[in-house]
């Protein structure tokens, strides 16, 4: 359970954590203005919202563990790929869907910690998005200082954390989706 939250920590501080750097990309990178930046933020997360559960569709039809290596792999795909827009609109709809994509891995990992554990479902739950908010918390600390140094490389940066995230999940992540409840082996 310590190393899926290490996980979902490196999740957060990369892929899922990257809207602080398409935030920061927009105002000191392509000299939008905040509310310009704010738009585009609002973009990603209503990409989330639309597509969350869509993505809790697919995790329920092909599994878990599946759905997880997936979403890990197109979160960072979405996140490194931020760093090839060099203007505002093309930022917009790059994070418009990049936002929609990366909300795959917070499902898929929030769907872990829902089943890992079914006696404490509400403690495991808690105890990953805990690791959660410390990696949105890292996440700036490790990653805006890059900007100095590339930009592109900064989103490439974020998008490679989340291959931590991928090698913890398939080393120690569930084997199978839960049947009836019932403990994921």
């Amino acid at each position: 359970m310590v190393l899926l939250g290490v996980g979902f920590l490196v999740a957060a501080a990369g892929p899922i954590g990257v809207a602080v750097l398409v935030g920061v990309a927009a105002r000191d990178e392509l000299g939008l203005s905040g509310s310009a930046a704010g738009l585009i933020l609002f973009l990603g997360a209503m990409s989330a919202l639309v597509l969350g559960p869509v993505w809790g569709r697919l995790l329920d039809r092909i599994g878990l563990r599946q759905a997880t290596i997936g979403a890990t792999v197109v979160a960072v795909v979405a996140a490194a790929l931020l760093g090839i827009v060099e203007s505002g609109p093309a930022l917009a709809v790059a994070w418009g869907i990049g936002g929609g994509l990366v909300a795959s891995l917070i499902v898929a990992y929030q769907a872990t910690g829902a089943t890992i554990a079914p006696d404490n479902r509400g403690g495991a739950l808690s105890f990953l998005l805990a690791f959660r908010f410390v990696g949105h918390a890292l996440g700036p600390i490790l990653l805006l200082p890059l900007f100095d140094v590339s930009y592109a490389g900064t989103f490439v940066a974020a998008g490679a954390l989340g291959l931590i995230t991928l090698a913890i999940f398939v080393a120690v992540g569930p084997r199978s989706p839960p049947a009836d409840g019932a403990a994921v082996s």
